[in-house]
This record gives structure tokens, C-alpha cells and sequence, in this order.
């Protein structure tokens, strides 16, 4: 996941109580002022705007303590920033990102980056970030391994009647699910991709988060906002031709934290 690193971060424990700010991310300078909503950004992570031509800050200041990675300070960062990414573009700041008062966020952020900034929150005008993930139910691919790998079912079989007495059985077994997964994993991975690509201006799929059989990937795709109801729809229809195989979770709309590295070129800076 990519997000946007200032120049200078000041460590927030460093900070005297109700000094600093956290800088969430950047916004266009015409954005309403962010009161906080529903869902994971809860009443501390109140945001005001630190303008500076075309674009503004969205910070939380004064801090009363350090910014530290919290489950609740995680979740209350990403949903301010995704809250507010349903109405307007948004470039979102690596969370702990900390300066040492709005000033600061102006002349050390906002104003050495200003063109960039300005050029990458015009590209994502009306777009969002959505993602897809599509995990197996364990239990259903299994049947479909055993179903189709004639010689995974007979060793399985054996080493049933084995009563587990053969540990290299047992791993040759576990290598062949495995095999056999991962090539139906390439095949859904393709026919995910193909479903949701013509919705979107832009995506790629993620591996699956952990090393286990059941993830698929995750698809991960920005998208305007004017359509993202056909791409619930196509994530519907195929979760409808996957059922009781394929679980299908669809997030939206988010901050473009996958995108916003392909859109600031860092050589356009104010002179």
C-alpha cells in the first residue's frame, strides 16, 4: 500500500502535550471543512484544512499525546481519509506523519509540492479506490481437488488407511493439494480480473494476504465514482456464479492509496 511520506516527520512523543499535528493527507483547498463521521473515524480524529493555494493539509491538531499504531488510531486514520475520499480526491500522508504545527505542514509540505500535489488530486477528480477480495471456502475447493486429481484422492485414501503412519505421504499429499490449488488460484484470479477491469480506469490484483490455500487475491482498482454501482453489480453477478465456492468482499470507496506513487511526479514543485 503506498502513501505519501513528508519531508521532515517529527516524532509526536517529542512533541509537547497540545503541540504539533498529524497530517493526514492532502485535499483540494475547496474541500468542506471534515467533521468526523460515521464508522471508524470516531470523535478524536477531528480534522481541520491548512490551505495553501490550490490545495490544503488535513491535519489533527493540537495533539495531547504521541500518534502511536493503535488498532483504533489505524482504523480512525484510514476512515477519516476514506470517509471523505466518497466526495473529493484525497492523497493520503503514511500514518504517524507529525509536524510541528500548521505552519509547518505549510512550509515543509504544502508549498515545495504544490504542482505535484495539485496535478495528482486533479487526476483523481471523481475517482476512489475500491478493492475486491476473493478468498475459497476450504472446504468446497478440497472437493473440487479430490473430484478432479483422481491420484490425490487414492494417496489421501491410502493414508487414511494408513491411520497417518506415513509422514512422507502426508507431505507428498500436502504438495499436490497445494499444486493443484494454486493452478485453479491463477485461473479465478484471471476471471476476477476480467469481471471487474471494465469498471475501473486502473487496477492490479494483490497476492493473497496470507500463505494459506484459501486466498484468491485481491483485486484492487480505481474507479469512478459515477460507476461504482456497475461495479457492485459485476462483483454481485460473480459472486452469485462463484457461490458456496468463492467468498467475495467488495471496499469502497477509499483513498487512493494504491495509486497516489503513480501520480506525483515529484520534478512538478512550485518555483
Amino acid at each position: 500500500m503506498s502513501t505519501l511520506a513528508t519531508p521532515v516527520q517529527a516524532p509526536a512523543d517529542q512533541l509537547a502535550a497540545g503541540a504539533g499535528c498529524c497530517l493526514y493527507g492532502i485535499v483540494p483547498a475547496s474541500a468542506a471543512p471534515v467533521a468526523p463521521g460515521g464508522g471508524a473515524a470516531g470523535p478524536e480524529h477531528r480534522a481541520t484544512l491548512v490551505p495553501y493555494g490550490r490545495i490544503a493539509g488535513l491535519v489533527r491538531t493540537p495533539l495531547t499525546g504521541p500518534v502511536r499504531p493503535t488498532r483504533p488510531e489505524l482504523l480512525g486514520h484510514a476512515g477519516l481519509l476514506d470517509q471523505l475520499a466518497a466526495t473529493v480526491p484525497v492523497l493520503p500522508m503514511r500514518f504517524g506523519t507529525v509536524l510541528g504545527s500548521p505552519a509547518a505542514v505549510t512550509r515543509e509540505v504544502l508549498e515545495p509540492n504544490h504542482d505535484a500535489y495539485a496535478a495528482a488530486l486533479a487526476a483523481l477528480a471523481g475517482r476512489a479506490q475500491f478493492m475486491v477480495a476473493a478468498r475459497y471456502h476450504e472446504e468446497a475447493v478440497l472437493r473440487e481437488v479430490l473430484a478432479e486429481q483422481p491420484a490425490v484422492l487414492h494417496l489421501r485414501h491410502r493414508l487414511r488407511l494408513a491411520g497417518g503412519a506415513d509422514p512422507a505421504g502426508r507431505v507428498r499429499l500436502g504438495e499436490l493439494v497445494a499444486r493443484a490449488i494454486a493452478r485453479k488460484r491463477a485461473a479465478d484470479a484471471a476471471v476476477l480480473t476480467a469481471a471487474l477491469r471494465p469498471h475501473s480506469v486502473a487496477g492490479r490484483l494483490l497476492e493473497p494476504r496470507s500463505s494459506g490455500l484459501v486466498g484468491i487475491g485481491e483485486a484492487v482498482l480505481l474507479v469512478e465514482l459515477g460507476h461504482r454501482e456497475q461495479l457492485a453489480a459485476a462483483a454481485e453477478q460473480l459472486a452469485r456464479r462463484w457461490h458456496g465456492r468463492v467468498r467475495l468482499r467488495l471496499r469502497g470507496p477509499m483513498a487512493a492509496y494504491h495509486f497516489v506513487a503513480g501520480l506525483v511526479d515529484p520534478t512538478r514543485q512550485r518555483r
